[in-house]
């Protein structure tokens, strides 16, 4: 965030660049959270992250679609083995 306005008009060769000299955000983040890899950190953070993803998109949804994610969810735990605490927490 504190680099992303002064990227504008970067390639995405030279990004990469970026990222390979400074990190990327999880390297950061496994830094300030004194984690000694950031493998260590995107395993035990990401699922709140993407929690917020599914909530929002959640949001984003009228009723009636909602409701139809329910048997999509039940379908995809099936297919993956991925289990949920709640189908509650979908909705």
């Amino acid at each position: 965030m504190v680099w992303e306005p002064h990227l504008d008009g970067y390639s995405d060769e030279q990004l990469k660049d970026l990222r390979d000299q400074f990190g990327d955000v999880w390297y950061a983040l496994s830094i300030l959270l004194g984690h000694s890899h950031p493998d260590t950190t995107r395993d035990h953070c990401l699922a709140p992250f993407t929690g917020l993803h599914v909530d929002y998109l959640m949001a984003l949804l009228d009723e009636d679609e909602q409701n139809g994610m329910e048997p999509l969810v039940r379908v995809a735990v099936t297919a993956t083995g991925v289990a949920l605490a709640s189908v509650d927490n979908v909705r």
